[in-house]
């Protein structure tokens, strides 16, 4: 009698602790399917994000080449006895012509404080006098880089401003350079992000395999009970698109804050990437996204579908 009681006694004490046991391991599932999902979601927007920014780069190559090409500077130097109206009136006949960017004017001061920053002397101690005279800074259009139309248009400047122009500095061998090797550049991108864009496809592939490898139990199991193949499809596939939609709008917002920097700290505001492509290309990464995960969760769960109980291990 006195056994049967207190066996009687110890049953809430051994119900609770399955209780707790079973709430903790339900918390603890919770959490891997809440860490698997952040997991998941992070791994598919880092591989957008890549794919991304390669496919901005690409397909903003011309607008790159272009800003390229029109910073490089032809240093016009002006005879030293100009006064600085008539030098400040040439640059502004020489900002009027089509094939000029922009056309900037260096004082001798300026000159000056370039000179010592860059060489850490100062010619004024040595002569007793500032040597260096007005210079004009002159960036043409794209579509004039070539070593040729330079060499025509530096020739057509010294000939209508021969009173005024001492002489004319460039960098032959970096205009060359630039000039022949965009286009290559331009072809080894296109080729290099083709081949990315399939690792980044098997990535998110393999990525989602994963996710639903980890899930393959309950499939067979809501298999097993009469579940039908669309009503276990159902909630894989609508988690996937939701995947791949967050996925991509993270992968949007960083790549927007990624062009920010870079037009803000090393293009000076200059709008080197073209808004409609921008915009483009930000809808494709996310529909992208979409229909990766959705096609990837598809044949997934079909997979698991498919096989057989023992196949499962």
């Amino acid at each position: 009698m006195y056994s049967f009681s207190k066996q009687t006694l110890l049953l809430p004490n051994i119900y609770h602790q399955i209780c707790a046991m079973g709430k903790r391991a339900d918390i603890y599932m919770r959490q891997r399917l809440r860490m698997a999902y952040i997991i998941s979601v992070a791994s598919i927007a880092m591989v957008l994000f890549v794919l991304g920014l390669i496919g901005l780069v690409v397909l903003s190559s011309h607008q790159i080449s272009d800003y390229v090409k029109e910073n490089l500077k032809l240093q016009i130097g002006l005879i030293t006895e100009i006064s600085e109206e008539d030098a400040e009136d040439l640059r502004a006949q020489l900002q009027a012509q089509p094939y000029v960017k922009q056309v900037v004017l260096i004082t001798p001061d300026q000159a000056l404080e370039e000179f010592k920053q860059t060489w850490n002397e100062d010619p004024i101690e040595v002569l007793g006098f500032n040597p260096l005279g007005y210079t004009l800074e002159l960036s043409l259009k794209a579509d004039f880089t070539s070593v040729d139309s330079i060499r025509i248009i530096e020739a057509r400047m010294m000939n209508d401003y021969a009173d005024y122009i001492r002489g004319i500095s460039k960098d032959e061998t970096l205009i060359h350079e630039v000039n022949t090797n965009t286009r290559k550049i331009q072809i080894i991108l296109a080729i290099v992000c083709l081949v990315l864009a399939l690792m980044m496809v098997a990535l998110i592939n393999n990525t989602i395999r994963l996710a639903i490898y980890s899930k393959r139990f309950i499939i067979k199991t809501m298999q097993l009970v009469g579940a039908t193949p669309g009503f276990i499809r159902r909630p894989f596939l609508i988690n996937g698109l939701l995947q791949g939609l967050v996925a991509g709008f993270i992968s949007v917002i960083s790549l927007l804050f990624l062009v920010f920097v870079v037009a803000k700290k090393f293009l000076q505001g200059e709008a080197v990437f073209d808004s409609t492509i921008l915009a483009v290309l930000l809808s494709a990464i996310v529909l992208a996204g979409i229909t990766i995960s959705y096609i990837s969760t598809f044949f997934a769960v079909r997979k698991f579908l498919r096989i057989r109980i023992d196949e499962l291990y």
